[in-house]
């Protein structure tokens, strides 16, 4: 949720697939840590983003709201981590394995 919460804010300026990158590139770094908040402003810091904006973006309700909206209508149609795909209309997460997907 951490990261998803960050990406949609970097969206905002412009940046979603630079830090998707660094997300992605550096995910043990983040992914289990208590200032994960903390990290992503760094990774904003790089971006050269308005660190101000996107600390209010990041901490306000609708970032909060989205969300949430976003996890419940994605459990509601099956998908239960991430990434995950679908095959023939069926879920499929990535740790499923390629032959059982096939």
């Amino acid at each position: 949720k951490k990261d998803k919460k960050s990406l949609r804010y970097y969206d905002k300026q412009n940046k979603f697939w630079e830090m998707s990158d660094l997300l992605y590139e550096n995910q043990i770094s983040w992914a289990e840590s208590p200032n994960a908040q903390e990290i992503f402003t760094e990774y904003a810091k790089k971006l050269n983003l308005d660190i101000d904006r996107f600390t209010s973006d990041y901490n306000s309700e609708p970032a909060k709201d989205f969300i949430k909206n976003q996890t419940n209508e994605g459990i509601s149609i099956g998908i239960n981590s991430t990434p995950s795909f679908f095959i023939a209309a069926n879920p499929r997460s990535a740790t499923s394995g390629y032959i059982k997907i096939l």
